[in-house]
């Protein structure tokens, strides 16, 4: 008896020592990295000078990626984020857009259509990027306001996927910009 409980407290002692100095007979837990991912680099659009104002987020979330299940209900991944909250992603997507050559001459904002907006979806809806704006496009004391969803299907699976499809849509956002802004600038001429 005396040999048994001898046994059994050695190795409740041994058992408690291997715990306490930190050693486990558990594997170490794995913890996935976080990726980021941003708007691919946009290319320069040739129209009348745009100025691009800070544009707010309002599609519910700061920077994780969001995929919509059903109609009411939308997950969110704390692995697959933005670099940034998609206002300041589409803000920067933009100006990189409208940006001038270097040996352009500054432009008076009184001769630039002005651009502002609310990003309202920024998302992924069954097999679609989802891309939901609110714009204002402002020139000479007249000012044109719409609301617009582009949607761009998603060509693969993940989010590197979802980045490229998201990519296009703010693409598609430019271009149809830039033929606003020639249009509404145009007429005041």
């Amino acid at each position: 008896m005396k040999k048994t409980l001898f046994f059994y407290g050695s190795m409740t002692a041994c058992t408690l020592a291997a715990l306490i100095s930190g050693c486990s007979i558990f594997p170490e837990p794995r913890q996935s990295s976080i990726e980021y991912y941003d708007l691919k680099p946009p290319k320069q659009l040739q129209c009348p000078p745009i100025d691009v104002e800070q544009f707010v987020s309002f599609s519910g979330e700061r920077q994780r990626m969001l995929r919509r299940k059903r109609d009411i209900s939308v997950e969110s991944s704390d692995f697959n984020k933005w670099m940034q909250p998609p206002g300041a992603l589409l803000t920067r997507y933009l100006r990189l857009t409208f940006r001038n050559h270097l040996e352009t001459p500054i432009v008076n904002r009184d001769q630039c259509a002005i651009l502002r907006g609310e990003v309202i979806t920024f998302e992924i809806n069954g097999k679609e990027a989802v891309l939901g704006i609110r714009y204002q496009l402002k020139y000479d004391r007249q000012t044109y306001s719409k609301t617009v969803l582009i949607k761009e299907k998603i060509e693969g699976r993940g989010p590197a996927a979802f980045a490229q499809a998201m990519s296009r849509a703010a693409e598609r956002f430019a271009q149809m910009i830039a033929v606003e802004s020639a249009r509404i600038t145009a007429k005041r001429k």
